[in-house]
């Protein structure tokens, strides 16, 4: 599938599942895909139990 997304980047872009179960590392975990792979998306899987407003 990588291969297929290369060939066209302007229609394909990446998109990880985050895990909302722990909020620190979700956090952490967004800013390595933001930040050193490059993603520009994210799908949240889970419920949030509080407010991520702090």
């Amino acid at each position: 599938m990588a291969e297929d997304i290369a060939k066209y980047p302007e229609r394909f872009r990446e998109m990880e599942p985050l895990s909302m179960a722990d909020h620190e590392v979700a956090s952490d975990e967004l800013e390595q895909y933001v930040k050193q792979l490059g993603f520009i998306s994210i799908l949240l899987v889970g419920q949030l139990s509080e407010s991520l407003d702090r």
